[in-house]
């Protein structure tokens, strides 16, 4: 993660279509994620703080590629 606010990052989220939400902590500015095989994209992301304050959130993620 760079940019404004970046620092202020402790948690992704990605949401998709059929329910299924992956999360992970920020760790140097870094978040991995692993979905079964077949997961149906777009995904939504949102960024959050430690205390669950949205900083950033984007419509569609449409692949790990």
């Amino acid at each position: 993660m760079t940019g404004e606010g970046a620092q202020a990052a402790s948690l992704v989220r990605l949401t998709f279509p059929d329910g299924t939400t992956l999360t992970d902590h920020v760790h140097n500015g870094t978040v991995l994620f692993y979905a079964s095989p077949g997961v149906a994209f777009p995904a939504t992301v949102e960024i959050m703080t430690a205390a669950g304050d949205s900083l950033a959130g984007y419509g569609e993620l449409n692949n790990f590629a």
